[in-house]
């Protein structure tokens, strides 16, 4: 991607992210230090001001989730990369290198490899191969909703679940990207079903339309607390998706505010329910 309004010496940084809506600050940049790669994620406004204060108002005072501001995010992607890790999570490693020039910036591991999302779009890969991959990636998930509901941890939830934030590189399964995330404690159980929703629905849009139901069999399967798949799925039929707070459930009910375009989504995990896996 065009380098833009990089400074002095970083100008042959590759820019594998930028955001366009807000300041041109938020990107993410992969430079060489002492001779390997890294990656230096860099926080700024990634909308106007004015949006950019209502959504700080909301994150904080109705749903529950971190500062939305730049040094917000970057703290809090700092604190939860290190929480995960200390968990027995894996994410990318941080280092503790400064570019003044670019702060609020994050310098991290360079994480080679390609993401879920990709990997069960590829007609490269086997089935098997994927529904290997799926029964690695629920084992892992569902550690960490135990760890979670365990600690009362709301952050070590995703906040914006999808398998664009996990990458394969080698035998690792290294999960990124949280700038955001949920801090109230109550409720916890909602949110693991939302994190789960938020993970089947691109199992189900994504991966070739023949290999949807064994995916999703493999990741019913392996996700052992069946009661809790079985409500996410009313939620998806009732709603479209699992509302983030107990309150929005009427509002998700109206035309307006369902989610849409999720009843195949349901209907593929009812089928994998059904098989009584």
């Amino acid at each position: 991607m065009k380098n833009k309004n990089l400074p002095t010496g970083l100008e042959n940084a590759l820019v594998l992210n930028v955001s366009e809506r807000g300041d041109g600050r938020h990107r993410v940049l992969r430079i060489k230090h002492e001779g390997k790669p890294i990656v230096v994620k860099c926080y700024g406004l990634k909308r106007k001001r004015y949006r950019a204060v209502l959504r700080q108002f909301g994150s904080l005072m109705i749903v529950g989730k971190s500062s939305a501001t730049a040094k917000g995010r970057c703290r809090t992607e700092r604190e939860t990369l290190t929480l995960w890790h200390n968990e027995g999570f894996d994410v990318p490693r941080v280092y503790s290198i400064n570019f003044p020039s670019l702060e609020p910036c994050l310098a991290m591991e360079w994480i080679p490899g390609q993401t879920l999302s990709d990997l069960i779009q590829s007609s490269e890969e086997s089935l098997e191969t994927k529904k290997d991959l799926i029964r690695r990636f629920t084992e892992i998930l569902v550690r960490r909703h135990e760890r979670a509901l365990a600690l009362n941890e709301p952050r070590l939830l995703f906040e914006h679940p999808t398998l664009n934030h996990l990458i394969q590189s080698g035998d690792r399964l290294v999960h990124f990207d949280f700038e955001i995330v949920f801090t109230w404690k109550r409720d916890l159980e909602r949110l693991v079903r939302r994190e789960l929703a938020g993970f089947i629905r691109p199992l189900v849009r994504k991966s070739r339309k023949e290999e949807t139901d064994g995916l999703l069999e493999m990741m019913a399967r392996t996700y052992p607390e069946k009661v809790r798949l079985r409500h996410v799925l009313n939620e998806l039929e009732q709603f479209g998706s699992v509302p983030v707070l107990h309150w929005l459930e009427g509002f998700q009910k109206l035309p307006f505010f369902r989610k849409k375009g999720n009843t195949v989504t349901a209907a593929a995990l009812a089928r994998a329910l059904k098989k009584g896996v």
